[in-house]
């Protein structure tokens, strides 16, 4: 069945449900979304069922392919914690920039090895190439949940390399098809103009946003998120409107702007911008696969499969290893992101922008350059998208099914909790919709999941079945028993504990739902949360010289005054998890982490003395 070519506003309300299905049924099949967008796009475009035709939006198809692009940046940006970056800054800066020159000569060299083009052909190819992307990598590392480190670093360069590479490539356009000499200098100069420019107008203008959210009186709640996409759109327009293709820069960093400021309104306005990020992905990739023939892939032949391998086992390993020399990063981790480049909707976008100009101007090969960077996209995704959860196991960097904690609510107590069970290399995630809460949770550099504990999709956002257990620690016991009844739902053999802070409860609702609890049942949340806050508390951690008897043990700790004395984590052989006064077994060596007033750590020293506990 075929369109009427002229309706417009038909064929792309169509694409945009064509787009989120796409997702869906990926969703559903634990696939990548862009694997199944592809197809789509190519099933639905002219040369399958011819639903979609971009030719019909002329020169307004860049103009909304570039507004989108705009927000899934800022949307990117909003999620780039710069106190992550700043721990692996050596390698991020490196895959900035001397990353950014290889991986442009290696794929240029590629592809003039292999396809034999004409050298400025081969040059557009390879910056075109040179970004990866946010909307690939991220739900992919979503997906297999790799190590912190590797997660970090590649999340970082999807982000960051997007405004980077795509204003290497309009720059090298300008400099391929100028006939002056000193084109590369001028343009070496204007690159460093438009992204310094970018950022600099990404950076005042997003600073004057944080400004007006942080004053509800000004911006009321209900307006955050329009107002944000307002500014969002006008940043990236208004500086197009001086520097041209400097807006994709300054888009990103307003996100990064945004995203690492205190705001209340910061998690609505990241669940806000998802929501409109993924319409916009499903849209831009059935337009841009729709506008490739498929005639002029098959032309490129095996020469074109080979430029490709080449960038995939040459060009991008080489990247890596060349950008983490020096680096803690080990020899495993590396080859996973030496696998890990796939391309997205950035090079399909401003692909499609270089074809279109240079049929206006003439020149030719731009229906092979957008074949050939639709072929690297679609085997990139494909290959990688589908083989990383098996490369990530393989390597051993993939995070077992049972690590980690998830934590509901954020407050002083949970997060010293989150910190002494990190200590074991545990994945702690916080879930609490309380922005201010979440917020103090990030910049301690925890991942959060802002929402109602209660909603079971917010669980699986925090992905609670895969963890180690679920500790309710708000201060609203409905809400904790609530919380953990969904969470039993999900998984029936999932450990779930519960703080008991004030009116004990039912112990049959607990058995029922198999719930433990965590700490000690006198303990009063609010108590030892002001006591923190007052920072008028000290860790303690405690060594068993010799086993210790189970009935001696539960003795000693039922006869602590739970004022002064709180134990809340127990480690052995290098494994932390939750204090447990009715353990079966205290062998020597076990350590306890309690905290403690000031005022009584001479009284509990010496307690612990008696008993034959040492200081660690």
């Amino acid at each position: 069945m075929s369109l009427p070519i002229s309706d417009v506003p038909l064929m792309l309300s169509l694409a945009i449900v064509i787009g989120l299905c796409s997702m869906i049924i990926a969703r559903r099949l634990a696939i990548p979304g862009i694997v199944v967008l592809l197809i789509s796009g190519v099933a639905c475009g002219p040369d399958g069922l011819n639903w979609i035709d971009p030719r019909i939006l002329g020169s307004h198809l860049q103009a909304l392919v570039g507004t989108a692009v705009a927000v899934i940046l800022f949307e990117g940006g909003l999620q780039l914690n710069i106190g992550y970056m700043r721990k692996h800054q050596i390698i991020i800066q490196r895959l900035m920039t001397t990353g950014v020159v290889l991986t442009a000569a290696g794929a240029t060299l590629v592809a003039y090895l292999a396809l034999g083009w004409d050298w400025k052909l081969c040059v557009l190819f390879g910056t075109l190439v040179i970004v990866t992307g946010p909307t690939v990598v991220s739900p992919l590392l979503k997906r297999i949940r790799v190590q912190k480190d590797v997660h970090n670093i590649l999340q970082a360069e999807g982000i960051l390399i997007d405004p980077i590479g795509a204003l290497i490539a309009v720059i090298a356009f300008d400099v391929v098809t100028s006939n002056e000499s000193t084109a590369a200098i001028g343009g070496l100069f204007d690159l460093g103009l438009r992204l310094s420019f970018g950022a600099l107008i990404g950076f005042g203008f997003g600073t004057l946003l944080v400004w007006m959210l942080k004053r509800p009186n000004l911006v009321p709640d209900m307006y955050n998120n329009i107002l944000t996409l307002g500014f969002v759109l006008a940043i990236f327009h208004g500086s197009n409107q001086f520097f041209h293709e400097s807006g994709i820069m300054a888009t990103t960093i307003a996100g990064m702007t945004v995203g690492n400021h205190r705001l209340h309104s910061r998690h609505n306005m990241i669940d806000f911008k998802e929501q409109l990020t993924y319409l916009l992905i499903g849209l831009l990739f059935i337009l841009l696969t729709a506008n490739i023939r498929i005639a002029d892939v098959q032309a490129l032949g095996w020469p074109g499969l080979i430029a490709v391998v080449g960038l995939i086992f040459v060009v991008r390993p080489f990247v890596i290893f060349v950008s983490s020399r020096g680096t803690k990063l080990s020899f495993r981790k590396k080859l996973f992101m030496s696998w890990m480049g796939p391309r997205g909707i950035v090079a399909a976008a401003v692909t499609s922008l270089f074809a279109t100009r240079m049929t206006e101007i003439g020149m030719e090969g731009g229906e092979k350059l957008q074949a050939l960077v639709f072929l690297v996209i679609a085997v990139t995704v494909i290959l990688q998208g589908l083989s990383a959860d098996l490369i990530a196991k393989l390597l051993k960097i993939r995070l077992p099914r049972d690590n980690g904690y998830v934590i509901i609510g954020s407050h002083s107590l949970s997060r010293t909790l989150g910190h002494l069970l990190a200590q074991s290399e545990d994945d702690v995630v916080f879930i609490d919709k309380n922005s201010d809460a979440c917020a103090q949770a990030e910049a301690d550099e925890f991942r959060v999941v802002f929402g109602d504990a209660m909603d079971q999709l917010i669980l699986k956002r925090a992905r609670v079945t895969t963890r180690r257990a679920v500790i309710a620690m708000t201060d609203n016991e409905g809400v904790n028993l609530e919380a953990l009844r969904k969470c039993r739902l999900l998984s029936s053999d999932l450990p779930l504990f519960i703080i008991q802070s004030g009116g004990e409860i039912d112990k049959q609702t607990l058995e029922v739902l198999h719930v433990k609890t965590a700490f000690s049942a006198r303990f009063n949340l609010s108590y030892w949360n002001y006591h923190i806050d007052k920072k008028q508390v000290v860790l303690l951690t405690k060594s068993l010289r010799e086993s210790m008897k189970v009935d001696q043990a539960k003795v000693f700790f039922e006869s602590l005054d739970a004022s002064d004395v709180l134990p809340i984590v127990q480690k052995y052989e290098n494994r932390a998890k939750l204090f447990d006064a009715g353990a079966t077994a205290w062998p020597k060596d076990l350590q306890i982490t309690m905290l403690v007033k000031m005022s009584a750590t001479v009284q509990i020293n010496e307690k612990f003395a008696a008993l034959g506990w040492q200081n660690v």
